[in-house]
């Protein structure tokens, strides 16, 4: 829930209701669901910067919370993801991945492999950049497409607090915006404790009040700060 608003389902169709309880969108859009996915449980899309990424009858689109329609239900996309920093991932038919802006103008033209790390989840634009895949090479880029970070990692995590962590032979190690290693690639992916495909390692190389997890040790997490020495996790 974002700004007020609630998703709602009835007879199967999503809609959407403020917190006081008035109905601003109808239940006339699809249920997001996928029911081959068993760990997919998103049936909605929250409301984000006043946009909402919905689906009718097996289009996606975006509409606003008057329900006004701001990207038609065209089937020009086969995907679009929810919005971040003002940003909305799309997949074309041929299965590449660009990026719309709030009033659905392509920004940036489908072109990219991948947008979902390989620790599982959609991490959208933060603090400017995004992470996206070449072939199995992944860098990142600006709101204009701009190449900010090349494309010559094998796994990347989003930025935070000026830093994100990726992947290049084997180890893990930080970068910054203009892709200067800040912290070297010195910890190994095989500490890197995975499970339920992955995902639930996605915690790990993402800076939080200036501590990171590098990976595991006993079944304990292993934690540094940002001069690369280990620290109390909690």
């Amino acid at each position: 829930m974002q700004s007020g608003y609630f998703a709602v389902q009835k007879n199967g169709k999503v809609g959407y209701m403020t917190t006081q309880g008035k109905l601003v969108v109808p239940t006339i859009y699809d249920d997001l669901q996928d029911p081959d996915d068993k760990y997919d449980e998103t049936w909605a899309n929250s409301v984000m910067d006043g946009r909402i990424i919905v689906r009718k009858n097996g289009k996606f689109g975006i509409i606003d919370t008057a329900n006004k329609v701001i990207l038609p239900f065209n089937n020009k996309y086969d995907y679009i993801d929810e919005f971040s920093e003002g940003m909305a991932a799309v997949e074309s038919k041929a299965g590449k991945w660009g990026f719309i802006n709030l009033n659905g103008k392509e920004v940036i033209a489908p072109q990219y492999d991948y947008i979902n790390g390989n620790f599982g989840g959609y991490y959208g634009f933060t603090e400017g950049l995004v992470s996206v895949a070449k072939g199995k090479k992944w860098g990142f880029i600006t709101k204009t497409g701009k190449v900010a970070v090349p494309f010559i990692y094998d796994d990347a995590r989003p930025f935070r607090e000026g830093l994100a962590g990726v992947l290049k032979n084997g180890k893990w190690g930080f970068v910054d915006g203009a892709n200067k290693t800040v912290i070297p690639f010195q910890y190994a992916d095989k500490n890197v404790q995975r499970l339920s495909v992955n995902y639930m390692a996605a915690d790990h190389f993402n800076f939080v009040d200036g501590k990171a997890i590098i990976g595991s040790q006993n079944d304990e997490y292993v934690c540094i700060n940002k001069a690369a020495k280990k620290v109390a996790c909690d």
